[in-house]
């Protein structure tokens, strides 16, 4: 890596950026941009925190790149936090296979940094899209940085390719912004340089505090208190889990449904027609299991807070609950 002299005012920078100081920033020192690419919703709701921090930090001008995967929900997302994307990427949507996909917004991001020149690249989570941003800024050593930075189970196809994901992209990050302890502890067993390591905390509890604190007001259909029903909010997405560990499930929901007549789902549907599909012929029909189509941030914030429990494969969904005192089952 031939760029370690701005490794301590981008440590610095950053290290600002997650307190909410502005302290290191000179008068007059004109913003930079730092292009902030997200392609999924959860990475929108993750990065809206950084988007907007950076955007009063003083120091830095966002330019937030959507890489179009999930162009209508990232949207929504976005929207919920009061941002728009700047730059949008093609996406013809015939790039099914990771590689073929990364091989599509390797080449986009790249030619956004040669246009832009920013004076860095960010990034959270493990999908493909952080892969190419992350591969894009080292070759033309731009520097990257990481959020959600170290987290590992250890085994290659689980979750599949993410764990791969992130590890590459450790390889070419500058700074990487671990969330927890746990995390750093990660990255320093791979050999990454303390300097290089800022524990941050997690971004989705920062977005998911404030957009609890509007109270926003659950969605139209959603069981009233009065029903007295416990309500559990469902989501199932994850590529690993398509096949029979999605029937099996969905069929244990239902058994389960039909034998607790105080019991109601509240289930926003993932579009990808693997989860959709299934979930329509073994679900639709039934009294107390409302399928609905998937929903803004406020809404299943809302949501969240109203219902009994959760029950989901969401990663997020496994850190946000929690936080509101909401039991998960995984």
């Amino acid at each position: 890596m031939k760029y370690p002299s701005r490794l301590p005012a981008l440590q610095s920078s950053f290290t600002g950026l997650f307190q909410h100081d502005r302290s290191q920033t000179r008068p007059g020192t004109p913003a930079l941009p730092v292009l902030c690419v997200v392609g999924t919703r959860p990475e929108a709701i993750k990065m809206a925190p950084v988007i907007r921090t950076l955007s009063t930090s003083g120091w830095a001008t966002p330019v937030t790149v959507a890489t179009g995967q999930q162009q209508s929900l990232l949207d929504d997302a976005l929207a919920d936090f009061d941002i728009r994307v700047n730059v949008r990427l093609p996406h013809t949507g015939a790039s099914h296979s990771p590689a073929s996909f990364l091989a599509h917004c390797l080449s986009e991001v790249d030619e956004q940094i040669s246009l832009r020149q920013p004076a860095a690249v960010i990034a959270q989570g493990d999908t493909t899209s952080v892969h190419a941003a992350a591969m894009a800024a080292f070759y033309r050593r731009i520097p990257f940085v990481h959020v959600e930075a170290g987290l590992r189970t250890g085994d290659m196809d689980a979750p599949f390719p993410e764990e791969y994901h992130r590890r590459a992209v450790a390889l070419a990050t500058l700074l990487h912004c671990a969330p927890t302890q746990a995390a750093a502890a990660n990255l320093r067993r791979e050999g990454i340089a303390e300097a290089r390591i800022l524990v941050s905390g997690n971004t989705v509890i920062d977005a998911l505090l404030a957009t609890a604190a509007r109270r926003p007001p659950l969605p139209l259909g959603f069981p009233p208190a009065s029903a007295q029903q416990r309500v559990i909010l469902l989501t199932l997405h994850r590529r690993e889990n398509f096949g029979p560990n999605i029937h099996n499930a969905l069929t244990a929901v239902r058994a389960f449904v039909d034998a607790h007549a105080d019991v109601a789902v509240w289930f926003p549907v993932h579009p990808n027609p693997n989860a959709r599909d299934v979930v329509h012929s073994l679900l639709s029909g039934h009294p107390r299991i409302h399928l609905v189509e998937p929903m803004p941030y406020r809404d299943l914030v809302a949501v969240m807070g109203a219902c009994w429990c959760v029950l989901t494969d969401s990663g997020g969904l496994q850190e946000e609950a929690p936080a509101l005192g909401k039991p998960v089952l995984v």
